[in-house]
């Protein structure tokens, strides 16, 4: 061991580099996700608002539709967030394509009298379509944000790491503590990267 203790500190040396270039990576491409999530989910407020006020104006015979949105909205809060049993939820095409099924039955059932009602109608048809892709594609985003098997590796990596500073470090107090500290600093990252 002492002989070796050289090529050993050489080895953990590159896969602490590795690791620590593979960590930083991924949890840059997690916030990335985590911020493009944050910045979409913060542009469907001004969407909805501009729907429902549409509908609103729109007239009684729209009020359905005002209703549709609403329990819309809390379902793509369960949908992106979860609920206290589960965490978020897939979104599969046969909703996909059940909210456009409904959503082009309820415009096509309105009958716009008016030149402002045609206005509004082509207004609220606008919007809820690009909130329906906005939100398609939050849930694609969702879906992979990063290949499954690089975790895999990376533990892999973090395992060979505390496998060669174990062989070559003393076995005392201080030796334990940084390992655990290592651990936990490891630990939280990949935690960081999942949520």
């Amino acid at each position: 061991l002492t002989a070796s203790k050289g090529s050993v500190g050489a080895m953990v040396g590159l896969v602490t580099l590795l690791l620590a270039l593979v960590l930083g990576l991924l949890v840059f491409t997690a916030f990335s996700v985590f911020a493009t999530q944050r910045d979409e989910a913060y542009s469907l407020g001004p969407i909805v608002a501009e729907v429902d006020l549409a509908l609103e104006l729109y007239g009684p015979e729209a009020a359905g539709g005002r209703a549709g949105l609403h329990s819309a909205l809390q379902r793509s809060r369960v949908r992106f967030f979860g609920d206290s049993q589960s965490g978020p939820q897939p979104f599969t095409f046969e909703e996909m394509r059940a909210i456009f099924l409904s959503q082009n039955g309820f415009f096509d059932r309105l009958k716009p009298a008016t030149d402002a009602q045609r206005g509004l109608l082509a207004t609220a048809k606008d919007q809820v379509r690009k909130l329906a892709d906005t939100q398609m594609l939050m849930a694609r985003q969702l879906a992979n944000p990063f290949p499954p098997h690089v975790l895999t590796v990376v533990i892999c990596w973090a395992s060979a790491l505390f496998l060669g500073n174990g062989l070559v470090a003393a076995p005392n107090a201080v030796t334990v503590l940084a390992h655990v500290a290592g651990a936990a600093s490891i630990g939280t990252s990949i935690f960081l990267i999942l949520e």
